[in-house]
This record gives C-alpha cells, structure tokens and sequence, in this order.
C-alpha cells in the first residue's frame, strides 16, 4: 500500500489522498473491498473515487472507474469486525464498499479528497510575511483490514518544511516518506 499526497499546489486547501492499494484475492472471491476515513475528518472530507488501469497507471483514458458506496457497520460481512478485533472503534469510521471488478487481480487506487486539511499558519500575517501551512495524517494507512505494507509519501518542497511531529524516513528535495511500515493492524492511526 503506498499513499501519496502531494502538497505542492499553492493556494488551494483541497487535498488528495492518492492510495494505491495492493490486494491479494482469487477472482471468485472478495466482491467487494471495504474502505475506511476517520470520523474526526468527516468535517474535511468532500468525495472518494476508485479506480484501477487496464494500462498504465496514470493514463485516465485507461482508467476503469469503480463503484463505490457509503455504509453502516451493520452492512459488512457477518463476522467481519470480530474478526478483525474492530467492535468497539467501528463507530468512529465512515465506511464504504466498493465493488471489485473481476479483472482486479491485485493493484487498484482509491483517491480521497478533503477540504481544509491544509490550514494556513499563522491564520492571519501582514503582508509582507509569508504564511505557511499545517497538514495533519497518520502515518499510518487507515484500513479495516490487517496491512502488510504501508508507505507514506508527502510531496512538497522540504526546504520548506519547518516542523515534523515524526521523523522522516526518507528525505528528498521535493518528498518526505515515511516508512516502509510492516504488519500494521487494522485501524492504527498514528
């Protein structure tokens, strides 16, 4: 699982989170994936797409859109959050469905977008100040299901960085990763 976010585009406080999301299943099982965001950002959150290629990734002409819907807890599989030791956290996740297509073999991308997930910093300055910004996420991939992998990769000019609550793991001029992180439970935020 690799999230990308890429915070390079100056003067807009919308933010997409671009998961690309590996899988394994046989193609006559797993119909549907389950997809989770965090209740606390409900207040941010503006639409979900989910796709996959039947190319190459990136090309949209070759992008095969997915259905996807919003549900309750009561909605997925019987067992599932027993299973997967979620009873008592389910309440603070918004949760979807989306419907696997039969060519998906491993590989597909869910795109979140949000709104004011970029705050300016400070709210107000003079004119000749230059404002920065706050972003706030896990790093962490939020998942239903027990994550093998995960990776966060932030795009954005690192001489420009001036505070990290978590140290890096890799650094380049213009990305901050975090990660690789291996056999992550479901729903860990950090």
């Amino acid at each position: 699982m690799k999230r990308q976010v890429d915070l390079t585009e100056q003067g807009s406080n919308l933010v997409i989170f671009n998961n690309e999301i590996t899988i394994s299943r046989s193609k006559n099982e797993d119909q549907y994936y389950y997809y989770c965001v965090a209740k606390d950002y409900a207040w941010s959150f503006v639409a979900l797409h989910s796709m996959y290629f039947k190319g190459e990734a990136g090309n949209d002409d070759a992008a095969t859109y997915l259905h996807h819907e919003p549900i309750e807890a009561s909605d997925l599989p019987l067992g599932f959050l027993q299973q997967n030791n979620m009873t008592e956290i389910v309440d603070n996740l918004l949760l979807f469905r989306i419907k696997l297509e039969q060519e998906i073999e491993t590989t597909f991308i869910v795109q979140e977008y949000h709104k004011g997930r970029r705050e300016p910093y400070p709210k107000v300055i003079r004119v000749y100040e230059k404002q920065k910004v706050e972003v706030f996420d896990s790093k962490y991939f939020l998942s239903v299901y027990p994550t093998q992998q995960s990776t966060l990769v932030f795009l954005v000019k690192t001489k420009e960085v001036h505070f990290k609550s978590h140290e890096e793991d890799k650094k380049q001029a213009d990305k901050l990763q975090y990660g690789p992180y291996t056999d992550i439970a479901p729903v860990t935020f950090e």
